[in-house]
């Protein structure tokens, strides 16, 4: 009977967790095979409607002034909202009106401030929250720090504290099918794990390099898979965190790296500093490949906190960031950006956005406060329609010498390939060998290297295949 109800409870707990609220928060590549090179270009196939009004930020009057981190929606009743504030010492805010009021719950003093912070509430119990922050002494280093409270905020025990320098908190992630699993990456690149909610922890191990964790998320749709970030590296898991490899390196100060809640392929990075090599990246692919994800942002560097993805749209993402450059939003995945931040102003930070899909607002913890956005039907939309099904066009021109353009289109996420045979049904060239995102792909076959006949050209995408003839005449 207890197993039955913790099926039960695992299965609910998926459901919230995919349909719920969320609280966090074209490319071109020339690539050569074989001596073939070929360029791929991705289109998109876009409607749109456009109206004349913007969703309005407006402040939470009972947190004017208040220097809020992290804003967190208790999935079960979104009623009910937390936040984290830096009021001489870590302050936990409570509301239960949709963010119109709120109270301090708890209120620790120090001498001392805080630089980041994230709050994790429990999906069935919002009285259990994890808190996690970088606790900083003037002139001196910090503290990674987290805590978690069972009372609602009354009171508080200390997970994990350990003296750190990379100004970044703990991480806690608790793991989507089952609320008594709870992950914590830490300083110097520990891992720790609580299978009873906190109750005892253990660590199960230490990232490549030691590195202090700035980001760790969990796939949704294969619960094996981890990924973490630290200030240089983002890691991989693909057996629940026991083990990591290092999959991406980067010189720019990565401080988070989120899954696509309904992807199990689709993964988002931001770093700290926007710029030439930082600011959002995103890969298709489980790490394979990454490409920037910029256009639409300010053209001047700012520090960027973080991404959003709505839960039910995961197309539609919200970027938070520094002064002047506080909210933007895409509609398309990240492809583009426009500024979201009528209401909002321009002096502050804005340090994390949740997204309550069942009341449509968004809550921004901001420098100056809690800024809500009852989302309006009348904001600028951008529809993406995608191909209804899997299609290979034929070569243009044909015959062909030595180049031709090759076209197909994918109506949903997954591994495509594309290769070449020749009539003796051997491979001469792979054009393509990734998971792809629904659209258009056009790429220039160079066959440079073959000799002049009749070659055939097949696509493979899940049970799909299609072949079609190109001739090559020298």
């Amino acid at each position: 009977m207890e197993d039955d109800q913790e099926i039960e409870a695992e299965s609910a707990y998926f459901h919230v967790m995919r349909n719920g609220c969320s609280t966090k928060g074209m490319r071109m590549n020339v690539m050569s095979r074989r001596g073939v090179l070929f360029l791929i270009m991705v289109t998109w196939v876009c409607s749109f409607t456009v109206r004349s009004q913007q969703a309005t930020w407006r402040l939470a009057s009972s947190t004017a002034g208040l220097f809020t981190l992290d804003v967190e929606i208790f999935c079960r009743n979104p009623d009910t909202l937390y936040a984290f504030a830096d009021s001489m010492g870590p302050t936990l805010l409570l509301s239960t009106d949709r963010g119109e009021t709120w109270s301090k719950i708890s209120r620790r003093r120090w001498d001392s401030w805080i630089g980041t912070a994230a709050l994790q509430v429990d999906a069935f119990d919002p009285r259990r929250i994890y808190e996690s922050y970088f606790r900083r002494y003037p002139f001196q280093w910090g503290d990674a720090i987290t805590d978690m409270t069972t009372d609602g905020g009354q009171t508080w025990s200390t997970i994990s504290s350990l003296v750190d320098w990379d100004r970044f908190s703990s991480v806690a992630q608790i793991h989507p099918l089952n609320n008594h699993k709870v992950y914590l990456g830490s300083a110097r690149g520990r891992i720790n794990y609580s299978s009873n909610r906190g109750a005892t922890w253990g660590e199960i191990a230490v990232l490549p390099d030691s590195e202090s964790s700035t980001g760790l998320t969990i796939c949704q749709r294969d619960t094996n898979l981890f990924f973490a970030s630290s200030y240089a590296h983002v890691y991989k898991s693909s057996d629940g965190g026991l083990s990591w490899n290092q999959v991406r390196s980067t010189s720019a100060s990565c401080n988070g790296v989120l899954f696509d809640p309904r992807s199990d392929s689709t993964l988002y990075i931001t770093h700290l500093l926007s710029g030439a090599n930082g600011g959002p990246w995103k890969s298709s692919d489980l790490s394979i490949s990454w490409y920037q994800i910029r256009n639409g942002l300010s053209s001047n560097p700012f520090y960027i906190y973080g991404i959003a993805i709505n839960p039910k749209n995961r197309l539609e993402l919200y970027l938070f960031g520094s002064r002047g450059n506080p909210c933007y939003r895409s509609t398309n995945g990240g492809m583009e950006w426009a500024r979201f931040d009528t209401g909002l102003p321009q002096n502050i930070e804005c340090r994390s956005i949740a997204i309550d899909t069942i009341n449509n607002r968004l809550y921004a913890a901001t420098s100056a406060g809690i800024y809500i956005n009852a989302l309006s039907t009348n904001i600028t939309e951008r529809k993406i329609s995608h191909p209804q099904r899997i299609t290979l066009y034929q070569n243009y021109p044909n015959p062909f010498n030595p180049t031709t353009e090759i076209r197909y289109q994918i109506s949903e996420v997954g591994r495509v390939t594309l290769k070449v045979f020749d009539v003796l049904g051997r491979e001469v060239a792979t054009l393509v060998n990734e998971v792809k995102e629904p659209g258009m792909y056009e790429l220039q076959f160079d066959a440079s290297n073959l000799s002049s006949g009749v070659y055939f050209y097949r696509l493979n995408a899940g049970i799909f295949s299609q072949t079609r003839k190109l001739v090559l005449l020298r």
